[in-house]
């Protein structure tokens, strides 16, 4: 039991930054993978604050991109929602095109 012990000591002295590393990597996967999106929808050239976007079907206006969400506002109902970031792509978000 000792033997076990003394190795089981040598392996966490020696790997334990791995060990924490990766369980850290594992509890904030989500935040990562979110602040990834909303830093790809914010610097992307598609959407910008103020931009009037359908999405699913109402009529709404980008209020704020932040980094792990977006602001929306509808102007159909006045409401405000908030829509994460990593969930931007399971929504259909048109925008009209300018006039010339």
């Amino acid at each position: 039991m000792e033997e076990f012990q003394l190795v089981f000591e040598g392996l966490v002295g020696q790997y334990g930054w791995l060990i924490i590393s990766g369980l850290i990597a594992i509890l904030f996967k989500s935040g990562i993978e979110n602040a990834f999106h909303g830093i790809k929808f914010m610097f992307g050239s598609e959407f910008d604050a103020d931009d009037i976007v359908f999405i699913s079907d109402k009529k709404s206006r980008i209020v704020r991109q932040g980094i792990f969400k977006t602001t929306f506002y509808s102007l159909d109902d006045n409401k405000v929602f908030h829509i994460s970031n990593n969930k931007l792509q399971n929504h259909i978000i048109k925008k009209n095109l300018p006039k010339e």
